[in-house]
C-alpha cells in the first residue's frame, strides 16, 4: 500500500472533541525497535479557514500540516466513503472507514 495509506490504516479510539465532533485517535502496537509510532487522529475541522479545508481530516494533530486524507463531509461522525487520500490527490472508491462494531457484525454475518 501507499505510505498516506499504510500511515492511516488502523484502529482507532475516542480521543475528545474538536470543533463540535469527536476525536479518534490510531491505537498503536509497540515497534520492534522501540521506536515512538507517528500520532494519527481522525477529526473534523469546521470553515473557519475557509471553505476547502472544511471536512474530516487524518492527520498527526488538530489543525496541523502533516495531513494524510481529507473528506469534505459536515456529518456527526467520520464519513465512511469519499475520502481523497492523499488528502490534496483524488477521492479513493476502494478507501473506507467503518465503526468496529459494524465491521465485526458484518464478518459474523459472513461466517455464518
Amino acid at each position: 500500500a501507499e505510505p498516506a495509506i499504510q500511515t492511516i490504516l488502523g484502529e482507532y479510539v475516542e480521543r475528545g472533541v474538536n470543533h463540535g465532533r469527536k476525536v479518534f485517535q490510531k491505537t498503536q502496537q509497540p515497534s520492534a525497535s522501540g521506536a515512538r509510532a507517528l500520532d494519527v487522529l481522525v477529526y473534523y475541522w469546521d470553515d473557519r479557514d475557509g471553505d476547502k479545508y472544511e471536512g474530516w481530516w487524518f492527520g498527526n494533530k488538530l489543525g496541523g500540516s502533516q495531513v494524510w486524507a481529507h473528506c469534505k463531509d459536515s456529518s456527526d461522525t467520520p464519513p465512511l466513503v469519499g475520502w481523497q487520500v492523499p488528502w490534496n490527490g483524488y477521492m479513493r472508491p476502494e478507501f473506507a472507514v467503518a465503526l468496529k462494531e459494524d465491521k465485526v457484525a458484518r464478518d459474523t454475518n459472513q461466517n455464518i
